[in-house]
């Protein structure tokens, strides 16, 4: 079965969504139009300052990065058991599922560690999850200036989501933001990962001003295939 990510085009709206969002008993991901990154982030984060919310800017594969589903849930801060990521340019089609109780345990009795062996599994668990009769899938468009709430919770529900250019020619670019907890442990380990505070990452890759990228095309890095690569942060 097949139905629509829910999508929200008034960013007020969203902000106070956001605020309950981590009491949703079952919560789906979403999805928010036509919003500015900065007013993204803050909706998405409330009451965190920017320099708390870390951030990661990609290039998107113009075959995607596979269906998978994202395990940030022992570094992120409790109040806020989720991730956004915000669509800068390109359009890419969107598919999500939850991962079965079966599938979850199963995965995590395996691979109660990030490792390179888990990154690899959570593109099959999760090729299943979608291949399933009757798996109740949800899908949506990520255009420009488009945002999506993915739910990271230690005990689930796990999404599985699979993002794939519409255009494999211009795949896209986007930012992906996350609040670690208090920890100097999971900061770290986001940074490694090439995460940044996101004031910090407006500054230098954004030349300030978060809705115009002044980095040539050819000085940006590219993400291999994740076949190819592993990040340090190894979470998604």
């Amino acid at each position: 079965m097949i139905s629509g990510i829910e999508v929200i085009t008034d960013i007020g709206k969203f902000a106070g969504q956001m605020r309950v969002y981590g009491e949703v008993d079952k919560p789906k991901p979403l999805l928010v139009r036509a919003v500015k990154l900065l007013a993204f982030a803050q909706a998405a984060f409330p009451d965190t300052d920017t320099d708390k919310i870390y951030a990661q800017k990609n290039e998107r594969e113009p075959e995607g990065r596979g269906a998978h589903f994202d395990v940030y849930q022992g570094i992120i801060e409790e109040s806020h058991p989720w991730i956004a990521v915000f669509n800068l340019a390109g359009s890419a089609a969107i598919r999500t599922t939850t991962l079965s109780p079966a599938l979850s345990q199963s995965y995590f009795d395996i691979f109660p560690e990030p490792t390179d062996e888990a990154f690899e599994a959570r593109r099959h668990f999760s090729a299943i999850a979608l291949s399933t009769p009757g798996a109740e899938i949800s899908g949506g468009t990520l255009e420009a200036d488009t945002g999506l709430i993915l739910p990271q919770r230690v005990g689930g529900p796990h999404i599985v989501h699979d993002i794939v250019p519409i255009t494999k020619s211009n795949p896209g670019r986007y930012i992906k933001m996350a609040v670690p907890n208090g920890k100097k442990s999971s900061q770290e380990r986001m940074m490694r990962g090439k995460y940044l505070p996101l004031d910090q990452l407006v500054t230098e890759q954004l030349g300030g001003n978060p809705q115009v990228e002044t980095i040539p095309t050819t000085n940006r890095t590219r993400r291999l295939p994740p076949t190819l690569h592993r990040s340090d942060c190894n979470l998604d």
